[in-house]
């Protein structure tokens, strides 16, 4: 199974700002911003896990300037 990877991407004059979720085959999903910083996050894994129909439970843990979320057993990360 894959690992994620979300950042932040902050406005510009010509979009507001978004959550860029990847994995380290190119693949990715960019939501815009809606909710408190770590929902977009989730939110943007989650887009990603289900376009690549990866299914399982995402846990998700903060870098400097990312989230990397994995697949886990805990029943107190988010379900795909």
């Amino acid at each position: 199974m894959k690992a994620i990877r979300t950042y932040y991407l902050g406005a510009t004059n010509f979009k507001g700002s978004r959550v860029k979720a990847t994995d380290e085959d190119g693949h990715s999903v960019t939501l815009s911003c809606a909710k408190s910083s770590h929902n977009n996050h989730q939110d943007a894994a989650v887009a990603l896990a289900r376009k690549m129909h990866w299914s399982g439970t995402l846990i998700g843990g903060e870098l400097l300037k990312c989230m990397v979320w994995v697949w886990s057993l805990k029943s107190e990360s988010v379900r795909v």
